[in-house]
C-alpha cells in the first residue's frame, strides 16, 4: 500500500511501498548521461526546495533534474523529473 509524503509547499507524494525511503536525493545532469551534481536529504521538503531551485537555475536546455526516493535497501524511485516525461507528466505525484 503506498504511503503518502506531504511538503510543506503542500505538495503529496504517493510513495509505492518498496522499503523504508532512508534518503531524499536530487541529481542534476548539465548534459543526458553526466551527472553535475547530486545531493541527499532525510527529509522530503528540504530535497524539494533544491529540487525547484535547480529547476530554475539549470532547467534550459538539455539539463535533467530528478528527485528521487532512495530506499534503504539501496534501490532508487524518480519522484519527479525535468524535464517532463514525452506523456507530459513531470513524475510521480507532480
Amino acid at each position: 500500500m503506498p504511503r503518502t509524503a506531504r511538503s510543506r509547499a503542500g505538495c503529496t507524494l504517493d510513495i509505492p511501498d518498496h522499503g523504508r525511503v532512508s534518503s531524499y536525493v536530487v541529481t542534476l545532469q548539465a548534459r543526458p548521461g553526466r551527472t553535475t551534481a547530486t545531493g541527499h536529504w532525510a527529509e522530503l521538503a528540504p530535497a524539494e526546495r533544491k529540487y525547484r531551485e535547480w529547476v530554475g537555475a539549470h532547467g534550459i536546455g538539455e539539463a535533467v533534474i530528478e528527485l528521487a526516493a532512495e530506499d534503504d535497501d539501496g534501490s532508487r524511485r524518480v519522484l519527479r523529473r525535468w524535464p517532463p516525461a514525452a506523456d507530459g507528466q513531470e513524475g510521480v505525484g507532480s
